[in-house]
């Protein structure tokens, strides 16, 4: 099926007896079943579970490693020096670092484009480096009649065309494909929930068709929303932690307390962050120029908040059904005259599965768009003042295979500590109490979650100004 795949089955089979919350977690078409008022309160946790990006790791701080991008762009920081200006003479320019560690992005022989004007770098002694740290190139026209002196001013782009050399020569240095180190933080994310009543007096029994008999504890589905929601304000909003440690830990009061970096940050510092007074079908084309540009792939989800997806469907829906003349024939005819089935068409089968996408296809590219609670959460992103109503997060879906290990590993997942004696993702456990002569007892959730967040050069992050 076409759309956003599922990856793995993470599904854990049920034993009759207790209905744990992974086990809710896991099954969505039972937490439907179980708690119908309550279909609601889905987010992305939901959906990673249930399309199989959930991964474990070992160790409290994980890594993935990326390609980094082909061909380089280069700035230029200071341009051809005053008197030299003259059709056919070389320029020697200095270029903004195009990585941290200042990797040399051209060779000798690279024909390069300076503003509009072509050139050639012709011997190694014409790359040289600063006493900043930063490149030094000499390019010379490839047409004498050319001036690069006046086209290599500051603030230009230098843009790699090609290569070009005399017969006999020795090829040039090698290209470096250097991957980039990527990291994330587990988070430890506690939650509990205390009600009146004995442990024993809030069971609550379910007997499915085939007579099997399971039970939770009522009250579990309100810790589980909660827990969950946890997990998703972390991974939409966390910060990654620097140096802070545990001051109340009796036994060692330098124990790291690890905090996540979460998919707003990591998407504005490595992403494509867009920003506009409003959207309208003019920047969902620079979205789609932008993704063009940094070759993102085929399928592509979008996370959006309430008041974004109203405007999206606006543009992009309402008007195919409801004007005379449809507006974008494009997105008319693939859902209204039999165009290819996509997740999010109106298929009752598939929206089961997808948690509510709904799908749209321009240049070949499918946007499975849905509207992410997370975003718009009352009284918490929701608040005044908050700008994630008005967010729209568009991320690749894609397997993504690690530069140094070879693995494959998905572009967007949950990453869960899974320790030699014990999964993480969700530990839960029920204390029975008495307190003020009233029986009470406690539900406790714990999960050890970090984010892993791939190929962000392919993602855009877009808001209100």
């Amino acid at each position: 099926m076409a759309g956003i795949a599922i990856s793995k089955n993470t599904v854990t089979p049920f034993t009759e007896g207790y209905l744990a919350g992974e086990d809710l977690i896991n099954r969505p078409d039972i937490w439907h079943k179980v708690f119908p008022y309550l279909k609601e309160e889905v987010n992305m946790v939901d959906m990673l579970v249930a399309t199989g990006r959930k991964e474990q790791t070992i160790q409290s701080d994980f890594y993935w490693h990326e390609e980094d991008i082909l061909i380089p762009m280069a700035q230029i920081a200071t341009g051809g020096v005053a008197g030299t200006s003259a059709a056919g003479n070389p320029v020697t320019i200095t270029i903004n670092p195009v990585s941290a560690d200042f990797e040399v992005p051209f060779k000798k022989w690279d024909t390069l484009k300076v503003g509009a004007i072509r050139g050639i770098i012709r011997q190694d002694s014409d790359i040289n480096v600063d006493g900043s740290g930063n490149h030094e190139f000499t390019i010379y026209p490839v047409k004498t009649t050319d001036n690069i002196v006046a086209a290599a001013a500051a603030g230009q782009w230098v843009v790699w065309f090609g290569a070009a050399k005399s017969d006999g020569q020795n090829q040039p240095a090698s290209m470096i494909s250097k991957p980039q180190s990527f990291s994330g933080k587990t988070q430890i994310i506690p939650t509990n929930y205390t009600t009146h009543g004995s442990v024993a007096g809030n069971k609550a029994y379910i007997t499915t068709k085939s007579g099997n008999e399971y039970y939770y504890y009522r009250g579990v589905e309100q810790a589980i929303v909660r827990h969950k929601m946890a997990i998703a304000l972390t991974m939409l909003m966390g910060e990654a932690s620097s140096g802070l440690v545990d001051p109340g830990n009796s036994d060692n009061a330098t124990i790291p307390i690890r905090t996540t970096q979460g998919i707003e940050l990591r998407m504005f510092n490595h992403g494509n962050p867009k920003s506009a007074a409003a959207f309208d079908f003019s920047e969902f084309e620079s979205i789609s120029n932008t993704l063009d540009a940094n070759f993102a792939p085929d399928q592509m989800m979008g996370l959006c908040g309430n008041l974004f997806i109203n405007v999206w469907d606006n543009i992009m829906l309402d008007r195919n059904y409801y004007e005379t003349t449809p507006n974008y024939s494009m997105f008319h005819n693939q859902i209204l005259q039999g165009g290819a089935p996509k997740w999010g068409d109106g298929d009752p089968k598939q929206r089961a599965l997808d948690l509510g996408f709904s799908s749209i296809v321009k240049s070949n590219r499918t946007y499975h768009v849905k509207k992410e609670r997370t975003l718009y959460y009352p009284n918490v992103t929701g608040a005044t003042g908050q700008p994630y109503p008005n967010m729209a997060l568009f991320l690749p879906m894609e397997q993504v295979k690690d530069s140094q290990t070879g693995d494959y590993y998905n572009s967007f997942a949950l990453r869960y500590k899974a320790s030699d004696m014990e999964n993480r993702f969700m530990q839960e456990w029920v204390r029975d109490k008495k307190s003020d002569d009233y029986d009470k007892f406690r539900f406790n959730h714990l999960s050890e979650v970090g984010l892993q967040l791939a190929m962000m050069r392919k993602s855009v992050i877009w808001q209100t100004t």
